[in-house]
């Protein structure tokens, strides 16, 4: 039984990052066929300029989001349980329901959307990072936690698109503010990666 158990153990980061590459691949096919079937993307206006910023916004955090799910996965040596595979599934099926949002001509149905996104993001990185502190060796990953580290910008990030969807729903929002927004999505995703690889490579240096 203790070889059994071995096995699983040593198998279950090849499992995990199978499984979150294979998602994420999905989703950003998804995301591409979506793009080229219905969204209006040429000639470059404000609204096709949305487009494209709710686009790369959209495609940059399921980068981030692979990121931080194989890296701690990765790290991981024990037997897995149910949450693991709720935690993996559910950030993929919330982006597929983003994508349906991305190119409408009501620019804040996307911003609700990116909230839902986020505050789904906030309680599954959350719990992920739970059954992995759980394991010895892995309690610095509480950095991610804090509010200056790479959760902080979803702790942000997700009442701010929730406030700009109400905003913008109201018709307090211009054209280009909201370009401008959808845009701001793009460096919060960078800012997040790095804020992560710094906690997880002094977690795994502590180690």
């Amino acid at each position: 039984m203790k070889d059994v158990e071995e096995r699983v153990r040593d198998r279950l980061p090849d499992l995990f990052v199978t499984l979150v590459s294979v998602l994420t691949a999905l989703v950003l096919a998804d995301l591409v066929t979506e793009a080229r079937a219905g969204m209006r993307l040429w000639p470059l206006d404000l609204r096709s300029l949305r487009t494209w910023c709710q686009l790369a916004a959209t495609g940059l955090s399921v980068l981030v989001s692979w990121i931080q799910f194989s890296h701690v996965g990765v790290s991981r040596h024990r037997l897995p349980t149910l949450g693991d595979s709720v935690v993996t599934f559910a950030i993929p099926l919330a982006i597929l329901i983003v994508t349906t949002f991305i190119g409408r001509n009501e620019g804040w149905t996307w911003f609700y959307a990116a909230a839902a996104y986020l505050t789904v993001a906030i309680v599954t990185v959350v719990w992920h990072l739970r059954l992995a502190m759980a394991e010895p060796g892995l309690t610095r990953l509480k950095a991610v936690l804090l509010p200056t580290g790479a959760l902080g910008v979803l702790y942000v990030a997700a009442p701010v698109y929730g406030a700009v969807g109400w905003a913008d729903q109201h018709g307090w929002l211009s054209p280009l503010d909201e370009v401008l927004l959808a845009a701001a999505g793009i460096p919060a995703s960078f800012v997040a990666a790095l804020l992560f690889f710094r906690a997880w490579r002094r977690a795994i240096a502590a180690a």
